[in-house]
């Protein structure tokens, strides 16, 4: 899900979904689904901030930074040196 916190989040997120069901989605399934901020609160969470959300159906998000900081701490527990100051060429 991706919640809109304000209201241009949501008219961007309407925006998203409409994109998705127009060109992405195949027959059977959409892809994407608008949330309303009714269903939202009725159906997730009860927020004051809760403008509408966007579920994707088939997919998952992921933060690249949380990743490379998992990558570099397995690594470190192997006992590899990290130079993160180093130069390249």
């Amino acid at each position: 899900l991706k919640v809109a916190h304000n209201p241009k989040a949501l008219v961007s997120l309407q925006n998203a979904a409409n994109y998705i069901q127009q060109h992405l989605a195949d027959s059977q399934d959409s892809g994407a689904e608008f949330i309303s901020s009714q269903d939202f609160r009725a159906q997730y969470l009860d927020h004051h901030q809760a403008f509408g959300a966007l579920r994707l159906k088939d997919g998952f998000g992921l933060n690249p930074l949380k990743l490379l900081l998992g990558y570099k701490d397995m690594v470190q527990n192997q006992g590899v040196t990290i130079s993160e100051q180093s130069c390249v060429l």
